[in-house]
């Protein structure tokens, strides 16, 4: 039975295949700091099962776990649309005739839950805003606070909070409880927000960006408050999220880690594969084609044969040190596999003994291996394996194994085998599909796995300038239809691994 097939269709059915909110759930070791709690946001969702939401809670903090919960929301219109009874007024208004948060607030303290209540206020005047969500539903022990968006903020300087504007709301908010906290959520650097307070906690809301990026910027945040918290789980970020201990590690005074709506995503997986990367031949090549995906921000697995990486007398020699940089610097971006040793026709794997198999793919290994890589994926030359091919891999500690022939199964590794190719037309006469051509092929892939779009480096060659910029505009398109999440082998398998542990 394959890991795969088992594991996605459960959470296609929970529709959280991109759930990548479970990915930071802690694994072993990786609980650096007890401070800090665990939570997912939901904004102005209230169409989802209460319990849904304070399900998800509890399995990604524990009876911590806690709700960062939209009851102000910003609407087109240049309203702030309230989700309960109220008379409009102003900059605020309602549709509604009941509460439709009350019933989740009741469900979320019977759980055991704390809630942060977010307002998205744009031009209302943010004190009375509080005063009336306070008013409301203050009543309830599990509050924790008051989140203003500040993203959402465009009443005095929009985007900005002053140490004023900070004390106003904080003074509103201390009417209904000592013990509130204000919270103020953006993106930008530490002079969007006012200065520190002990009643404060500055929320980071990036995304759109690496891991690395983004908890960079986060953790230069950080360095300004006692108490700060991180918005992770964007399918737009590369990877969608960071691990527990990424956080912890670029702030340690780090309080709230919070998932997003994404944590009911239904887009597709995209996993983009470049083969037959190596050493003596086209570097060029596959070195423009890596670059042209850490520019485009668009995650790549690179199939790399091994030979004679190590010896300096082959090649033009750029390709081992540019290897070696994109695994240190670009790790978010770049994966490399183990794509056999020589690649060359003696590495027809099927049918082979364990030992010549192991034999074989131990070469490559130990090649990457002086060079500071550790592959978790292992690509078979020609995509010949068998069952005794899975079993080496597995027993060399590879994670997942991308073959382009199916009927493989493992119960340790992830087999990644729904294949579409990027190109059409064989020979000299290779072309780059159009953005919709392959979008529609993807659309039409019915597999829960993630789609690998596979393509050859060297179908670049002859008209490279055209067919890179061709190439471009298809990464371009494809990521800007907000349709698909795009990551490599080894950050899906961390999910699909949190997945099942959490269920």
């Amino acid at each position: 039975m394959k890991l795969n097939k088992k594991i996605i269709a459960v959470v296609l059915v929970v529709a959280v295949i991109i759930a990548v909110v479970l990915a930071v759930t802690q694994l072993p070791g990786d609980n650096p700091s007890s401070d800090y709690v665990v939570g997912i946001w939901n904004n102005a969702e209230f169409s989802k099962p209460a319990e849904e939401w304070s399900d998800a809670a509890i399995s990604l903090g524990g009876e911590d776990g806690v709700i960062d919960l939209v009851v102000a929301q910003a609407h087109s219109n240049g309203l702030v649309n309230l989700p309960f009874p109220f008379q409009n007024t102003g900059f605020l208004y309602s549709t509604t005739t009941t509460d439709l948060v009350e019933m989740y607030l009741s469900e979320f303290e019977t759980a055991g839950l704390g809630v942060i209540l977010s307002v998205q206020p744009l031009e209302a005047d943010i004190k009375q805003l509080v005063g009336i969500i306070l008013s409301r539903y203050g009543n309830h022990d599990n509050i924790l606070g008051i989140n203003v968006d500040i993203e959402w903020k465009e009443s005095g300087t929009p985007n900005h909070v002053s140490n004023e504007e900070r004390n106003t709301w904080l003074s509103e908010i201390k009417k209904y409880d000592a013990n509130y906290k204000l919270f103020i959520t953006y993106f930008g650097d530490y002079t969007y927000f006012s200065d520190d307070h002990p009643d404060l906690v500055i929320l980071y809301d990036g995304e759109e960006d690496t891991q690395t990026t983004l908890l960079r910027q986060y953790g230069d945040l950080a360095k300004h408050y006692s108490s700060v918290g991180i918005y992770t789980g964007y399918s737009s970020s590369i990877p969608p999220v960071a691990s527990v201990e990424q956080i912890i590690n670029a702030a340690p005074n780090t309080e709230y880690i919070i998932h997003t709506y994404d944590v009911f995503s239904d887009r597709k997986v995209v996993m983009f594969q470049m083969d037959d990367v190596q050493v003596d031949w086209l570097e060029y090549l596959s070195i423009n084609l890596t670059n042209l995906h850490i520019e485009k921000q668009m995650p790549v697995l690179c199939d790399v044969i091994p030979n004679n990486l190590d010896n300096p007398d082959v090649g033009g020699g750029y390709l081992p040190i540019y290897l070696q940089n994109v695994s240190g610097n670009y790790s978010d971006l770049v994966e490399i596999g183990l794509h056999g040793y020589t690649h060359n026709a003696s590495e027809m794997l099927q049918g082979m003994s364990y030992d010549e198999q192991k034999d074989i793919v131990e070469k490559g290994l130990q090649i990457f291996s002086s060079m500071g890589i550790t592959p978790s994926t292992f690509i078979p030359p020609f995509g010949s394996a068998d069952n005794t091919t899975v079993e080496v891999a597995e027993d060399l500690g590879f994670q997942a194994f991308s073959s382009i022939y199916g009927g493989l199964s493992s119960s340790e590794m992830l087999i990644l085998d729904n294949y579409l190719s990027l190109t059409t037309g064989e020979g000299g006469n290779v072309t780059i599909k159009t953005p919709e051509q392959l979008m529609s092929e993807i659309d039409q892939n019915e597999s829960p796995e993630p789609v690998m779009v596979l393509y050859q480096f060297f179908d670049f060659q002859g008209d490279t300038e055209n067919k890179l910029l061709e190439f471009a505009d298809v990464l371009d398109v494809l990521k800007d239809s907000g349709k698909y999440v795009f990551m490599t082998p080894r950050q899906y398998r961390a999910i699909v691994d949190e997945q099942a542990a959490g269920m």
